[in-house]
């Protein structure tokens, strides 16, 4: 029987998850993770795996915290227009706001991997049809209500959306548009009502 674990493994995941996030994949040394983790390249291997192991590990960590926090926001939304824009804003200021061109963990990992890592792109594309469909449901209600424009199906719109939030979050990688993207998000919502 081994030793029992000494450290909070989700704590570690959540370092390695920043490391990652900042650097990227191909920029992250195992050295760094270990600084990160507080951790030694053995207790990394044993507990995540390899470097990519423990990088998609850090990237489903990313994907639920905000999977949940998004459905939360859904669900506690009083109308779909507001659910709406819980999505297109959710996440903005902790990835498009403030002093560091962070990004989106995932949207820079496909950006960086989904080329040449087919586990990353088909692990994203997943996550990213949950959230369309989901997003289609509301719009759907939303156009029942008389909130959002009929003209569209549903799903169009969703992918509008879809496509207007990854704009923001990877280009805010560069500093590309203003500081401000919740103006943005206001036009984009106007582009459906």
């Amino acid at each position: 029987m081994g030793r029992p674990r000494e450290f909070d493994e989700t704590e570690a995941l959540s370092s390695a998850m920043r490391v990652f996030w900042l650097k990227g994949y191909e920029a992250t040394s195992m050295k760094d993770l270990m600084k990160a983790m507080d951790l030694h390249k053995g207790s990394i291997y044993k507990a995540f795996g390899d470097k990519h192991q423990l990088f998609m590990s850090a990237l489903g960590h990313y994907m639920r915290q905000g999977g949940e926090g998004m459905m939360r926001a859904f669900d506690e939304a009083p109308t779909p227009k507001d659910a709406v824009r819980s999505f297109l804003t959710m996440s903005l200021r902790q990835c498009a706001c403030g002093p560091t061109a962070k990004g989106c963990f995932m949207m820079n990992s496909v950006v960086e991997l989904g080329p040449h890592d087919e586990t990353v792109r088909s692990f994203i594309e997943s996550f990213m049809q949950r959230m369309k469909d989901k997003l289609s449901e509301l719009i759907a209600k939303g156009q029942a209500m008389g909130q959002f424009r009929t003209d569209r199906e549903p799903v169009e719109l969703a992918e509008y959306l879809m496509f207007v939030k990854a704009g923001i979050l990877t280009g805010s990688k560069v500093r590309l548009g203003s500081q401000d993207p919740f103006g943005v998000v206001e036009l984009a919502l106007s582009a459906i009502e």
